[in-house]
């Protein structure tokens, strides 16, 4: 996170330049960005299940 505030900070600050730099996160980071995708996925499934009984 501090490499994010340092280009914010720096003047990459307009909400392209903010998705720009999500999207390079998850680029670098795709493996783990994956795992939290299919744990939100297990959990959305869970909260479904569970409100049907």
């Amino acid at each position: 996170m501090n490499q994010e505030s340092l280009r914010i900070k720096e003047g990459e600050d307009s909400p392209q330049d903010i998705r720009r730099h999500a999207e390079e996160w998850i680029e670098q980071n795709q493996e783990l960005f994956d795992s939290w995708i299919e744990e939100a996925k297990a959990a959305g499934k869970a909260v479904i299940l569970d409100s049907k009984q």
